[in-house]
């Protein structure tokens, strides 16, 4: 009987334990349910008493730097400084020049065989002097460089900008200066000039004033050319010095004994030092066992050059024309430099 009661007395208690235990964990889940509660309401109130946005939450400060103007715009002796990017196939212009603010600026590309249809772009200086342009090469353009050219023509911008330079140009001065010939008139326009190498996906060149040296007979009727021949695979390189008058147009072909030559050639105007630079392909891309071949360097006054002052200096025919370079073909005179390369 005693053992029975023992056994009662332990179960008794065990269960007194549990229930005990059970109310204790009961009490604590109600106390953290309440709190979770309260917090998710002053959540919820923190929220509803969060202020709606306004225009003005949603403006941000922003670098807002003032238009400032060059010291030196307008100034007659123009300057012109800036980049050419090449890349994805097309030309990149950023670039700043001291013209007045509104004037008219062209950009043309042109290729080795001359003037690119369609390869004109336009745009007007801003107020600051920066300028951009950006102009898509042909598909399919294939040749080692393409030229590029800036030019500012007084008489192409506004009333305002033609006022300030005048129609002829004749105030500007400066490295940029080129001159042309209008209703047989002479007159100035600013031109810039860059070749751009494409022998890379992208590439990046200068605008820069270039420098030009006369040699002391500049403009002489006793005419000497000199020039260097480079070449590679594809190309011949010639760098031309000269005593010959700007603007005068010159020509540079290849001959080949026994071969037709049409298409090896390349035409140029001299800088105003009396400089040029050409670009011909090489003959050896079609001719195997190429031995070697002649460059003919010639000018005429009366093939390809119309300018009144080129011909009042060498005579319409040539007739003025002097020095160890003078030929006479079909009784006209003409000057012609030849260079002989072998292998």
């Amino acid at each position: 009987m005693k053992r029975i009661l023992l056994v009662f007395g332990i179960v008794l208690v065990f269960l007194v334990a549990c229930s005990s235990d059970t109310t204790q964990k009961e009490s604590e889940n109600k106390a953290n349910d309440e709190e979770t509660s309260e917090g998710t309401t002053d959540e919820q109130d923190k929220e509803e008493e969060k202020p709606e946005e306004t225009e003005d939450d949603r403006k941000k400060q922003v670098d807002a730097k003032p238009v400032t103007k060059r010291e030196d715009q307008g100034d007659y002796s123009v300057t012109i400084e800036g980049d050419i990017t090449y890349k994805d196939n097309t030309l990149f212009v950023t670039g700043s020049t001291n013209l007045l603010p509104g004037s008219k600026l062209f950009f043309y590309i042109d290729s080795m065989e001359g003037i690119i249809i369609g390869g004109t772009d336009t745009t007007l200086v801003n107020d600051d002097g920066t300028f951009e342009f950006s102009q898509k090469l042909p598909d399919g353009y294939d040749a080692p460089v393409i030229y590029t050219k800036i030019v500012f023509n007084s008489a192409a911008s506004n009333e305002e900008i033609t006022k300030h330079y005048t129609e002829s140009g004749n105030p500007l001065e400066g490295p940029f200066v080129r001159l042309y010939e209008e209703d047989e008139e002479v007159r100035k326009e600013i031109v810039a000039t860059a070749e751009v190498v494409l022998d890379q996906p992208e590439t990046t060149v200068g605008i820069e004033p270039p420098i030009w040296e006369k040699p002391e007979d500049y403009g002489s009727p006793n005419v000497w050319i000199e020039a260097e021949v480079e070449e590679d695979d594809e190309f011949i390189y010639i760098t031309g010095k000269s005593n010959l008058l700007e603007g005068s147009s010159v020509q540079g072909r290849l001959h080949l004994e026994g071969y037709i030559t049409a298409g090896y050639s390349h035409r140029v105007n001299v800088n105003p030092d009396g400089s040029f630079n050409m670009l011909i392909s090489h003959p050896m891309q079609k001719i195997k066992n190429l031995k070697g071949y002649e460059v003919r360097i010639g000018f005429s006054p009366s093939d390809s050059n119309n300018l009144s002052y080129i011909k009042e200096t060498y005579g319409e025919k040539g007739e003025n024309l002097q020095g160890d370079l003078v030929i006479t073909e079909n009784e006209e005179k003409a000057i012609e430099l030849k260079l002989n390369v072998q292998y």
